[in-house]
């Protein structure tokens, strides 16, 4: 549950093998290669015009595929199904038949504007490869060896207008049957994609007479295997360890168990920690999916969300990888569910609305007090003052914890005195406050002396850094900082009230319009209406309400929490390989 520490390395190999280096290095993908030009200097006359020419076909393809083939194109490809796509595919031919079809397109669209009352023959100058040679050769001009398809249209047409869309129609039709190949296209978009980022690594490298020299960033624990499967493949090649310097960054990587993975997308929303700093992504899970579930406080609403995101999961067969932010709001969904019970939120409804073996009759006159399981009713003072409770304590908990970061984080860099004085010394005075109330009121009195002295040590803290004699002046001014921003930012919690209360409202608000309106009609149309304005008016306070949770769940850690210990600003890590992504 850390940052993955990285070493800074050198690669170093004759020239011959420069491209055996290079294939074996973008096939592991485990090391990110350093000075990287921004715009890569492709020495291929044509390379990026082919490139720009395959994505245009793709794009246009794209509106005639059918089902079939759009479900084939979601399908994430194998390394060798790519490859194969790439040298096996008639890629000119396909580019050539669009670009017939939009050239067969604007002349009959010309012809039929003009009045000339024929059509064209349609077609394209054929080039037979699908790339020039140059540096590349080896690489490129294996690409797309088909011939190339040519088209031909009917040029006499009695009915003009009725031919045009005839032969338009006609246009469509067979761009639906080209779109066929729009997943062996796009494969090898992929492909053409590896070339262009092997080329970039080509030209980071240093070269002397003999030898051809790489820098980069390796996860430390990879560096044995990546070691020895040069040794094996290159003998005559060196893996070396480099010193670090003040101006080097080193990329940052995250690694978190497999349920604490969806978080990762509320750490990267602020960003990614520095490489010095500690991953929040363990810290923040916990409080961000309580204060998402207490932003809800409906449990009827939170076993809808885990429904909606978990079929939503199933039906695109998505990893945690591949939807955090999904399984995110699915498991906000379940926790909602279990901390909403005891506030008895249940759409808007109240135990009287309900059939009586959900409910509880507390004070036993036969009528419907409480839903089972619920402890607390927020239509009532007592509800209300321990949900503010329940907020301002959370509150204090959350900014404890990162003050006490802020302190570890300082300690980490060989700060300790500044860790101990700045953050540690309030903690002592939190924990001296907190014994003068929990403690037998015999005992307060001693108690209180323990806050003055601990009061006292923040104030000297707080002045840290600056001489003996203006030390307790700027640790007093320090305090009354301490004070105020801890006060702002404990008070800025009770948005949990807020929100928990705002939900039960809109929703209760729902239910009744859905009443009042269906008792306005007669029964046939009454009952229709009220199960309508239920479905759609629940639906959408789900929506509103869980994008209000996400939103101030995630604003307490990005300004109350992180605001204490975690500046961010990482550069992600971002190896050399052959990435493969779905054909979408």
């Amino acid at each position: 549950m850390a940052l993955v520490p990285m070493q800074k390395i050198a690669v170093i190999a004759h020239k011959p093998k420069e491209e055996q280096l290079l294939e074996l290095l973008q096939k592991e993908g485990v090391l990110e290669i350093s000075d990287i030009p921004e715009s890569v200097n492709v020495d291929h006359t044509e390379f990026n015009y082919r490139a720009a020419e395959l994505d245009f076909a793709i794009q246009r393809l794209l509106a005639f595929a059918d089902k079939e083939t759009q479900g084939a194109l979601r399908k994430k490809a194998t390394e060798e199904q790519i490859v194969s796509a790439a040298l096996h595919t008639d890629i000119r031919g396909a580019i050539d038949r669009v670009h017939a079809l939009e050239a067969s397109d604007q002349e009959i669209r010309k012809n039929l504007a003009a009045g000339a009352g024929t059509s064209p023959g349609g077609g394209s100058d054929v080039q037979p490869a699908y790339f020039a040679s140059s540096s590349l050769r080896d690489e490129v001009e294996k690409i797309g060896g088909g011939t190339a398809a040519s088209g031909a249209t009917e040029e006499e047409m009695k009915a003009r207008e009725d031919r045009a869309k005839e032969l338009l129609k006609k246009n469509d039709a067979d761009r639906t049957a080209l779109s066929k190949e729009l997943p062996q296209l796009v494969l090898a978009r992929q492909y053409l994609r590896w070339l262009h980022d092997k080329q970039a690594v080509r030209e980071a490298m240093q070269r002397t007479r003999s030898t051809v020299i790489l820098l980069g960033w390796l996860a430390k624990e990879k560096w044995h295997a990546l070691e020895q499967k040069l040794h094996r493949a290159l003998p005559e090649s060196a893996l070396l360890k480099m010193k670090t310097d003040e101006h080097d960054e080193a990329p940052v990587l995250l690694r978190n168990p497999k349920m604490l993975q969806p978080f990762e997308s509320v750490t990267t929303l602020y960003g990614l920690p520095q490489s010095s700093e500690i991953d929040p992504t363990p810290l923040l899970s916990l409080f961000f999916i309580l204060f998402f579930g207490l932003c809800l406080t409906d449990a009827g609403y939170g076993l809808s969300l885990a429904l909606i995101m978990g079929a939503w999961i199933w039906k695109k067969k998505l990893t945690i990888e591949e939807g955090r932010l999904w399984w995110l709001l699915m498991i906000g969904g379940i926790v909602t569910f279990f901390v909403s019970i005891p506030f008895g939120g249940w759409f808007g409804l109240s135990p009287t609305q309900v059939p009586s073996f959900l409910t509880v009759d507390v004070n036993h006159d036969g009528v419907a007090d409480l839903f089972k399981g619920q402890i607390w009713n927020l239509g009532e003072t007592k509800g209300i003052t321990f949900l503010q409770n329940l907020s301002i304590a959370l509150g204090v908990i959350h900014l404890s914890l990162g003050i006490f970061l802020s302190g570890y984080s300082k300690w980490r860099i060989d700060r300790k005195a500044a860790a101990f004085w700045l953050d540690w010394t309030t903690l002592i005075l939190f924990a001296a406050v907190g014994i003068y109330f929990l403690v037998q009121s015999t005992w307060q009195p001693v108690a209180l002396y323990g806050i003055f002295g601990t009061l006292a040590l923040v104030i000297w803290g707080k002045g840290y850094g600056s001489v003996w004699y203006l030390r307790p002046l700027f640790g007093l001014l320090g305090f009354v900082n301490l004070a105020m921003g801890m006060l702002s930012n404990t008070l800025s919690y009770l948005r949990l009230l807020a929100l928990g209360l705002v939900t039960g409202a809109l929703a209760l608000a729902v239910n009744l319009v859905a009443e009042q309106l269906s008792s306005l009609l007669p029964v046939y149309l009454g009952i229709p209406v009220m199960i309508m304005i239920y479905l759609v008016g629940h639906l959408v306070n789900i929506a509103l309400n869980t994008l209000g949770a996400f939103i101030h769940s995630g604003r307490l850690q990005f300004v109350e929490f992180f605001g204490q210990f975690f500046e961010g600003g990482g550069r992600p890590f971002q190896p050399f390989r052959r990435a493969i992504y779905s054909a979408s």
